[in-house]
């Protein structure tokens, strides 16, 4: 997995690409009425894809929509995280949160 940050704690992105290319494979079985059925052969076969490949790509294309997002948000928190370790020395150890609040 391509590491996103320096910092081993905020490496949580995954590439999900690579993971699809280079897994070994599974079978999923998925049960569906005839009405679906026939609609995804339909559309399937409008833009020349089996049926297989045409249920994988969806499936790929929602996740990938997921990892970007994720990969979006590991940023932010790595920029966050370099930032408190940079001010750490300016923190303050908190023993009771609303306490600590009340006295800001």
């Amino acid at each position: 997995m391509p590491q996103l940050s320096n910092h081993s704690d905020l490496n949580l992105g995954i590439d999900w690409t690579r993971i699809v290319h280079n897994m070994s494979t599974i079978q999923l079985k998925v049960t569906l009425s005839k009405q679906l059925h026939a609609l995804l052969q339909k559309r399937a076969q409008t833009i020349g894809l089996t049926m297989s490949s045409y249920v994988k790509n969806l499936i790929v294309d929602d996740i990938k929509d997921l990892a970007l997002s994720e990969q979006a948000a590991s940023k932010q928190l790595e920029e966050s995280f370099q930032d408190a370790i940079k001010n750490k020395k300016h923190s303050i150890e908190v023993v009771n949160l609303k306490e600590t609040l009340d006295n800001l």
